[in-house]
């Protein structure tokens, strides 16, 4: 797995976006910031400022350079594919990420997922 996501972030080219929290405007901010996601079925994967140091190895395979910096990847998602009964899912990537979440941990139901990750970001003091 360590090598297929290397790999993905490698050949990503400008197919991602940094999404900053305590913006005036969360959800507004989240689709200006994913107008250029393809909005097809694939998978997304969200990436924070590595916390994490050198003792910490059994999170070792969460940690990724981009940029010539640590990141650790914090999350993952999939768009669009087919159900179990072989149904085509129509939302692509950027419908998924502007979607809706719930978190029942957090007591959250369908809460815009730009609002959502503001939350998560505060809670875990993430800036972008």
């Amino acid at each position: 797995m360590l090598q297929l996501i290397n790999e993905i972030i490698e050949l990503r080219g400008n197919s991602y976006f940094e999404f900053t929290n305590n913006t005036s405007n969360h959800i507004r901010h989240l689709k200006e910031q994913s107008l250029e996601v393809p909005d097809t079925p694939g998978i997304y994967l969200v990436f924070r400022k590595s916390i994490l140091n050198e003792f910490q190895s059994s999170f070792s395979h969460l940690i990724y350079l981009i940029e010539g910096e640590n990141y650790e990847l914090i999350y993952f998602g999939k768009a669009g594919g087919l159900t179990q009964k072989g149904k085509a899912i129509k939302q692509g990537l950027r419908g998924r990420i502007n979607n809706v979440i719930s978190d029942s941990k957090r007591e959250l139901k369908d809460i815009k997922r730009a609002n959502y990750w503001n939350i998560i970001m505060n809670e875990f003091n993430i800036n972008h």
